[in-house]
């Protein structure tokens, strides 16, 4: 009995072991080249792939930190080719290793590419099983390889350093945007999007990135446009995808400025149609707290605080209307007020659909935004008084 049970478990043992899955297309760690970032340039007909690579003995123990043993962290490389995946086989002929994509944190459009259409330059990180859907995507000032050649301060990488940005930053004034929001907003036919622009910055020899919310304005896969960091903002208020922010504003009625903590940020679209004419109204609540200012507001009293949200919530209206008129003279609607006009009329918006890039720049558009300030620090009379 004991001798047939122990040949029924050596049996399925064994017939277990022969159906188990092999890892048939595993590749070692010492075969890859692990990419933390990518560039892609218009190259005449084709396109140039700019990777960066990293150096596992040269990276430092976590993010922030400096290399460990002395030598560079990462390596560029460099391939040409009709489409990114050419580009990316022929990087192999400047590297013994293949490019390994599962790691890549950023994607980085060149300028020129940007205006001509990036939809091939994305289609690889959207159609392949390697490249992460989530990777952050910036427009180059001008070429994607030039960022990748600065070297940043603080990080090891530019890749790490760009994705630390944009994550921090999109609480602000950054418009963030993944590979795969912006293939959704490709699709979208009635709505415009923002890349973030990351620019070098030369200081006598040395090189430094900078993103600081200035953004590309795109209808389809074409860059029409740019905005400046206030703008941008703008289309974040109206969006609520404001965390966290300083707002500076003029003191009504008094000399100086004043300068706000922003922490909240919540906004109300919506849509009515007059005549056939679809209106919009938007409303935008504010709260935080005061973080200085250089004039002499009374803030112990009810009339100096209303002063101090006034002149907080007209200094964010005027940065709404300024990316509203913007936006209007690109005809690129970003901030998704044709989406609200049709869930609210979906029969007429199915007419006025395919025309909503001409109808956008005439668009009636009222702006309301109001401001709670909480906490005026331990300072409520200035010695100016």
């Amino acid at each position: 009995m004991k001798r047939r049970k122990l040949f029924f478990l050596v049996f399925y043992g064994l017939a277990f072991l022969v159906f188990l899955p092999a890892c048939w297309d595993s590749r070692e760690l010492d075969e890859l080249a692990i990419v933390l970032g990518v560039g892609v340039d218009r190259e005449g007909d084709g396109l140039q792939l700019t990777a960066e690579i990293a150096k596992p003995g040269q990276m430092a123990g976590g993010k922030g930190g400096s290399s460990g043993s002395g030598g560079e962290p990462v390596f560029m490389t460099h391939g040409s080719g009709a489409t990114v995946f050419d580009a990316a086989r022929n990087a192999r002929s400047h590297s013994s290793r293949a490019l390994f994509f599962p790691n890549n944190e950023v994607v980085v459009l060149g300028n020129d590419l940007a205006k001509q259409g990036i939809y091939p330059a994305l289609d690889f990180f959207l159609r392949d099983h390697e490249p992460r859907a989530t990777a952050w995507v910036l427009v180059a000032e001008e070429k994607a390889r030039d960022v990748f050649e600065a070297k940043d301060k603080l990080e090891d990488t530019n890749g790490l350093s760009l994705s630390s940005i944009i994550q921090q930053g999109s609480m602000s004034k950054i418009p963030g945007i993944n590979v795969q929001e912006v293939n959704a907003a490709m699709l979208d036919i009635t709505q415009a999007f923002l890349i973030p622009i990351v620019g070098v910055v030369e200081e006598g020899e040395d090189k430094h990135l900078k993103v600081d919310g200035n953004a590309g304005v795109f209808v389809k896969d074409k860059m029409v446009g740019e905005m400046n960091n206030r703008e941008t903002r703008g289309v974040k208020w109206v969006k609520g995808e404001i965390k966290s922010t300083s707002v500076v504003s003029h003191l009504i009625d008094e000399a100086g400025t004043m300068s706000s903590e922003i922490f909240l940020n919540k906004s109300s679209i919506k849509a009515v149609l007059d005549d056939g004419d679809p209106k919009v109204k938007v409303e935008i609540i504010v709260e935080g707290n005061i973080s200085d200012q250089s004039g002499t507001l009374d803030l112990s009293t009810e009339e100096g605080m209303i002063k101090a949200n006034e002149s907080t919530a007209q200094a964010i209206k005027k940065e709404v209307l300024q990316a509203l008129g913007r936006a209007k003279s690109y005809n690129a609607d970003v901030f998704g007020f044709g989406e609200v006009v049709g869930g609210v009329y979906p029969k007429e918006w199915q007419k006025m659909k395919s025309s909503w890039q001409e109808i956008f720049p005439h668009l009636d558009v009222a702006v309301e935004v109001r401001v709670n300030l909480w906490r005026t620090g331990d300072v409520l009379r200035t010695v100016l008084q």
